[in-house]
């Protein structure tokens, strides 16, 4: 059985600066008190959260489980567009979110263009919808949920 380790704020920290290496770029960090970490570069400016709240620019349309809690976010913004992520926890049975969020996005008007798994173990499902692109990931253990959504929003 894997061992959930909390994102605190050395992990966001380290998260914001491994995506500027990434990038190439020199930029600025700053880190907040409530566990939040704001940075900028070139090209990209974003943001990681152990807080339990949703990314500010979260789309309304897009679906999240039903009775699991933000446990991380993520904002990044770049001249392509946008990147949202959100992790979600609790307890449940993987099968029955993936269904719940599958109906959900489906009534919110996004067509399922990928998907691997659906069973007590977990499903990765991809969604789109005009210029959103939705990657989720369920995955389920002793009653334990954990949900993964990865928002892309191309720039128009």
């Amino acid at each position: 059985m894997a061992t959930r380790i909390p994102l605190k704020l050395p992990g966001l920290v380290l998260a914001a600066g491994a995506t500027l290496l990434v990038a190439g770029c020199s930029g600025s960090v700053q880190v907040a008190p409530e566990g939040s970490v704001d940075f900028s570069a070139p090209g990209v400016e974003g943001s990681v959260s152990d807080s339990a709240t949703l990314p500010d620019e979260w789309p309304a349309d897009v679906p999240v489980p039903e009775g699991l809690t933000v446990q991380t976010s993520t904002q990044f913004a770049t001249e392509a567009g946008k990147s949202l992520s959100a992790g979600f926890e609790g307890p449940g049975d993987a099968k029955a979110v993936t269904q719940q969020l599958g109906s959900a996005f489906e009534s919110a008007g996004f067509k399922q263009t990928s998907s691997f798994g659906s069973s007590e173990v977990g499903a990765v499902v991809l969604w789109t919808k005009g210029d959103i692109k939705v990657s989720v990931t369920v995955s389920g253990d002793s009653g334990k949920v954990t949900v993964s959504e990865t928002v892309v929003i191309a720039k128009t």
